[in-house]
């Protein structure tokens, strides 16, 4: 059966049972999303918020999205919202770094905040020679060049590989990059995603439910109602863990309190961008065994994943990109369009999944494992590039891998559901994944399972029988999970052409902890309730990442139940026994008087699972201690609480060194609410002098028009229509002009002296020729990768240029290196390549003289030092 079918028919392909505890891990782990290359920024978090309203003039849109978040948003379901009211009970799509404004009539506002947001160069234009020279030149590749991400919280890995991007004139990406997560399949692979095992990076907003979903949506309002398998009852709790919107900004949905500001339709970024979500396509989930209730003969219960995608996505300046999918088979997406000309296509195989992506002339190809037996759930094994080179993948083994458990010894009980699985100390459910990059470079990933635990977390058992003596522990679980189980990366390798072989090793610590006076049930008002609200007696989860060199790198988490859980406190970096560099941040994490709003909005989820969607808890300082020396950023305190505004925002901020330096500023941002643009830098100001360091003027779209520096204009800027540069002026009234705009590039560039230079671009984006101020033309070509193949400058020898793979040795680089040959006349520079695209060996020669021969050599750390 086809994948559409499949989707289409609701079918299951394996019903498994799935036991509750093994649920419960991901309903812990979910809240955490630390990128391993996650840095804490000084003074504040970036805050993103979106809002989600119903559009009432979209009936079709409207029917889609309360089908999907019927279930309930916060006791509401979509359809009892719109009734309520004539603007709707609006739902705000929020992460952990979201906040809400509240104006004199206590209308809500969701707004985000960088710590660059407001900078004034936003659409900065690039000369021509720096476009030129990228395309000519090779980068090297960094150790993520596989597109791997961990999540140094729990260890669990993640991918993402962006294998199109079609630069624009706006901001809107075009582009097709696909995911992978490693998660526990429980014995149930179901590869139904747009390529088998990984997925398209499509904006979305999806949730888990039972199969009776649209029937139960509106007589359930307060939570997931009861779902039933037979006569098995399952707690919305069990099988629900909320919607979550994968877009910028995005995270959980929460409810919002009753009047709060809200778009007019779609989601909207904080930046202006409106998307639109009305594509519903259902996909099979693993099935759910084992309620918490204690059953006889329990039933499992059969699940869908209900995604809604966008089809649209518009920024404020009217740009747009569409997705657009096929009606009669819901599940492919076949074209990603903007307004402005770019497009990629997609094209699927007979069993439903991507076969071809193409881009104009250019062409991207995709092959799995299983493509012709419809038995077998189909795993991507190749992406072969429009020059034939080809991503190699082998990742079976991390989608098939398990947890599994210990059945009777020792017994399950409330505290950890059956221990892992152990073989003379081995552990079951080691998984091992290998990709091949087109550079050539190997990238193994081994997991293993591990626990991830959480500290002072209120005991409470369900289906504790009393007396205590007649309690059985086997049907006991946890309501406030203490730990749970995930799949953690242990080893990275990187091995290739010219390559040593680079290992990176990974070592998780994480203690767990029952608050103290709790349990075994919960009954008082204020059991719940965290216990810890302190430093002193927070637990943590700590990661060790080792490099090649020995080196290693520590990352420090709080675990605290309801309070500082998943927040990053300190980074440590050192050699051996010695730390050579320390990172120490702490957040505002009081729940209350805060000038902000806490909460933000309320999560639909039961027993605290949405607590770090719900407070903001930003950065309050961080301290970077090193040779001796501390350097310190910090929010002041203003009277009782710190300097921060309605959006959790740094409004006053020093920084300060053990050295005796030190300086404050204070910053304003500008907000426009009827446009929903927030977060930009209004103004900067010394606090010692009173003089502003930078000011910035915006127009009525919310762009940037005047900067102003220590009172000194310093520049101004004008914008078309569609948002791009009209005129770029300095301090002393100088402008530059900039017109033509193609693929993000102005073709024509008139200086304040009345001088020009123009460019041809055509739709890929490639300069095919420049014109100078004196009238000299040059001409470009690119080879079917858009890399630079030919340079002609009037009156000079052309320059030709080729980037290829090595089928055989060459200076004792093992076959499978890239080698870069530039030519013009008889000189000629050969470069060659390790699996990184590091240079070790570059030969420069004249062809016609056979002794002008000239070797250089380089070598390279793991970090490409």
């Amino acid at each position: 059966m086809s994948r559409d079918a499949q989707i289409n028919a609701g079918m299951h392909r394996v019903s498994v049972p799935h036991a509750v505890s093994a649920e419960i891990r991901h309903e812990v782990d979910a809240r955490h999303t630390i990128d391993a290359r996650h840095r804490p920024t000084p003074f504040a978090e970036s805050f993103m918020s979106v809002a989600l309203r119903w559009n009432p003039t979209k009936a079709a849109a409207r029917a889609l999205t309360a089908a999907l978040l019927g279930v309930i948003v916060g006791g509401f379901s979509a359809r009892d919202a719109l009734a309520q009211s004539p603007q709707g009970d609006d739902l705000v799509i929020f992460d952990s770094r979201t906040t809400l404004s509240f104006d004199a009539g206590n209308s809500a506002t969701a707004a985000v905040t960088t710590a660059e947001a407001g900078t004034a160069d936003m659409q900065q234009w690039r000369e021509y020679d720096k476009r030129i020279q990228a395309a000519s030149s090779v980068s090297d590749l960094s150790p993520g060049l596989f597109g791997d991400a961990v999540n140094q919280y729990n260890g669990t890995l993640s991918f993402s590989v962006t294998d199109i991007s079609v630069s624009g004139n706006s901001g809107l990406p075009v582009a097709l990059t696909r995911t992978f997560e490693v998660t526990d399949n429980n014995g149930n692979p179901i590869d139904d995603k747009f390529l088998g095992d990984w997925d398209l990076d499509v904006p979305r907003i999806s949730g888990i439910y039972a199969p009776d979903w649209p029937t139960d949506r509106c007589t359930n309002t307060a939570r997931a109602p009861t779902a039933f398998a037979g006569a098995t009852a399952y707690s919305g709790f069990e099988y629900w863990q909320g919607n979550t919107a994968t877009m910028p900004g995005g995270g959980e949905l929460l409810r919002a309190d009753q009047g709060a500001a809200q778009p007019s339709s779609g989601a909207i970024t904080a930046d202006g961008t409106v998307f639109t979500f009305d594509w519903l396509v259902q996909y099979a989930e693993q099935p759910l065994n084992n309620p918490t209730t204690a059953t006889a003969s329990p039933q499992p219960l059969n699940r869908v994943r209900n995604v809604l995608y966008a089809t649209k996505v518009q920024d404020r300046f009217g740009n747009w990109v569409q997705y657009t999918f096929d009606a009669a088979k819901p599940a492919q997406l076949t074209t990603i369009s903007a307004n402005d000309g770019r497009q990629i296509t997609l094209a699927y195989n007979v069993r439903g999944f991507v076969s071809r992506a193409t881009v104009g002339t250019r062409q991207w190809t995709y092959g799995y494992a299983n493509d012709s037996d419809a038995t077998q759930p189909p795993t991507l094994t190749r992406v072969t590039l429009p020059d034939s080179s080809q991503w190699t993948i082998d990742f079976k083994a991390l989608s098939d891998t398990t947890i599994d458990y210990a059945s009777g010894d020792p017994p399950i009980a409330c505290g950890f559901p059956q221990p892992i699985l152990s073989d003379q100390g081995g552990l079951i459910g080691t998984g091992t994944g290998i990709a091949t990059h087109p550079s050539g470079a190997t990238g193994t990933f081994v997991i293993a399972p591990q626990r991830s635990g959480r500290s002072n977390v209120p005991k409470f058992c369900a289906n504790w029988t009393f007396p205590d003596e007649q309690n059985d522990p086997a049907d006991d679980v946890a309501v406030y999970p203490r730990a749970s189980a995930v799949l953690a990366l242990r080893t990275k390798r990187i091995a290739g052409p010219g390559l040593p072989t680079q290992e990176w090793d990974y070592q998780h610590m994480s203690g767990s902890s029952w608050a103290a006076g709790t349990g075994p049930v919960c009954d008082t008002p204020d059991c719940l309730e965290p216990v810890c609200v302190d430093d002193s007696c927070a637990g943590t989860n700590e990661t060790t990442v080792t490099a090649p060199d020995g080196s290693w790198e520590r990352y420090v988490f709080g675990n605290s139940y309801r309070y500082n859980e998943g927040k990053l406190i300190r980074i440590e970096r050192g050699s051996g026994a010695t730390i050579v560099r320390s990172d120490t941040t702490r957040y505002e994490l009081a729940q209350t008087g805060q000038p902000f709003r806490t909460p933000v909005g309320t999560s639909p989820r039961d027993r605290g699972e949405g607590f770090t969607s719900e407070y903001l808890r930003p950065q309050r300082s961080t301290v970077i201690a090193q040779d001796g020396a501390t350097f310190t950023s910090q929010v002041d305190p203003c009277g009782t609480t710190k300097c921060f505004d309605e959006f959790a925002r740094p409004t006053r901020a020093s920084q300060f060194s053990s050295l005796g330096f030190s300086k404050g500023q204070s910053t304003t941002y500008y907000d426009d609410r009827a446009l929903w643009v927030l977060g930009q830098v209004a103004s900067v100001t010394d606090v010692a002098t009173g003089k502003k360091i930078r000011e910035v003027s915006y127009d009525a779209r919310a762009q940037p028009i005047v900067i102003q520096a220590f009172g000194m204009l310093r520049r101004t800027l004008s914008y078309y229509g569609d948002g791009t540069v009209n005129e770029d002026g300095d301090g002393n009234g100088h402008k530059v002009t900039l017109s033509g705009w193609m693929r993000g590039i102005p073709q024509s560039i008139r200086f304040a002296d009345a001088s020009t230079r123009s460019a041809v671009v055509d739709g890929l984006g490639q300069i095919t020729s420049t014109t100078d101020e004196l009238g000299a033309t040059t001409s470009y070509s690119y080879d079917i990768m858009g890399r630079l193949v030919s340079l002609s400058i009037p009156g000079w020898t052309p320059t030709s240029f080729s980037f290829v793979p090595v089928a055989s040795t060459e200076f004792g680089l093992p076959a499978g290196h890239w080698r870069l040959t530039e030519a013009t006349g008889t000189y000629k520079k050969s470069t060659y390549f390790d699996g990184r695209f590091r240079p070790l060996l570059t030969l420069e020669e004249d062809t016609a003289n056979a002794a002008s021969k000239r070797y250089s050599t380089r070598a390279f750390d793991h970090e490409n030092r």
